[in-house]
């Protein structure tokens, strides 16, 4: 019963009804209909038009011209002191698939002038974003701001062989809260074949990693890990292992809850 593609989304751009304007600027973007930029562009620059749906035609347009555009869509949070607007800005800004995007956002997360909960969703953007960047959050996990922080280790899921090898190098550091996050992201991602390597390095790597292989389910490090799962490690790793059967452990890690927002 369908009736098919019966709706006007050039018409629709010009509709009364904000509602409906907002959806077909929003289409427009997504769908990247280049024909329609220069109504995108009236709407962006009207001063009469809802903030939201200025604020859509900026993230429309900057979808097939980042340079020109994302900086209009980041230009929000400076324009205004609403903490909402702010906070669509930076929502708005994940949905850019582009470096640009990214650059933005690592720029909102470094403000100290900004709300936490917005400087936090943008920390999440770089890495769950539409662009997702995650080596871009190692500077931001060590922002003093604790959400910040943590919703920067968060967003990570996975790293890669250079920040892999970063990450090695802050076990050793001097610096407990550098070890202690490089110890979390490599056992959330599951890099047992670093951990390993900074167990044999010993001396304060060592220490972190046997607490970040403890905090790793035990079959995944079993089965990654091999021959190099020796009797003296997995010593040290089954009593915390023990973890596993205890009817009564409550994991209250915040990091968990994070996890739960991941599409």
């Amino acid at each position: 019963m369908c009736p098919g593609l019966v709706w006007d989304v050039a018409a629709a751009l010009y509709d009364a009804d904000a509602v409906e304007r907002l959806a077909a600027v929003r289409a427009t973007g997504i769908l990247r209909r280049g024909g329609d930029v220069e109504r995108l562009n009236q709407v962006a620059q009207d001063e009469r038009e809802d903030w939201r749906v200025r604020l859509e035609a900026n993230v429309a347009l900057a979808r097939n011209d980042p340079q020109r555009w994302v900086p209009q869509v980041a230009a929000t949070i400076n324009v205004t002191d609403d903490r909402e607007q702010h906070m669509e800005a930076v929502l708005a800004l994940t949905e850019v698939p582009t470096l640009e995007a990214v650059h933005a956002l690592c720029d909102v997360a470094g403000r100290d002038d900004l709300h936490e909960d917005v400087r936090a969703a943008a920390a999440w953007g770089v890495g769950q974003g539409a662009y997702a960047s995650p080596e871009r959050l190692l500077p931001i996990m060590l922002y003093a701001n604790p959400l910040v922080a943590v919703h920067a280790v968060g967003a990570i899921d996975t790293v890669s062989d250079a920040t892999r090898e970063t990450l090695l190098g802050w076990l050793s550091s001097r610096s407990q809260r550098r070890a202690a996050t490089a110890a979390n992201v490599l056992a959330r991602s599951r890099s047992v074949d670093t951990l390993l390597d900074a167990y044999e390095l010993g001396g304060p790597a060592q220490r972190w990693a046997i607490y970040a292989l403890g905090k790793m389910e035990s079959a995944v490090v079993r089965v990654r890990a091999g021959a190099r799962l020796t009797g003296s490690l997995r010593a040290v790793l089954e009593p915390i292992w023990l973890r596993e059967l205890d009817w009564l452990s409550v994991d209250d890690d915040p990091l968990a809850a994070l996890d739960l927002q991941k599409i």
